[in-house]
């Protein structure tokens, strides 16, 4: 996770893939930290996602009840339908996309 408020060419600076590639063959590197452009705002303009919505993901067991030992955290795209999400989330988990499910949970909800 990113702290927030950051400011561009203050506490960061925006480089494409292969450049990142490239400083870490040369230099080695810390972790990345993959960033998607989007279209915001009715002018669409580009802008770097810096903060994705970060999802709490809990794989149900066959009973369907949570197994809470494999539960993983994503961040995902503003932008990205439900759809695409579900693709996403059940091909890290190499689940199968037609049994996997999303649910909305309220923070204190059961």
């Amino acid at each position: 996770e990113l702290k927030m408020n950051l400011v561009e060419h203050l506490d960061f600076e925006l480089i494409p893939e292969q450049m990142w590639l490239r400083l870490v063959e040369w230099y080695g590197g810390g972790p990345a930290l993959p960033r998607k452009v989007i279209c915001m705002g009715r002018d669409r303009h580009m802008q770097v996602e810096l903060y994705p919505a970060l999802v709490l993901v809990v794989v149900a067991g066959n009973d369907g009840k949570p197994v809470p030992q494999f539960s993983r955290r994503f961040f995902i795209s503003k932008q990205s339908t439900l759809d695409q999400t579900l693709l996403m989330l059940a091909e890290k988990l190499s689940k199968p996309v037609e049994r996997s499910r999303l649910w909305h949970r309220s923070k204190g909800e059961q």
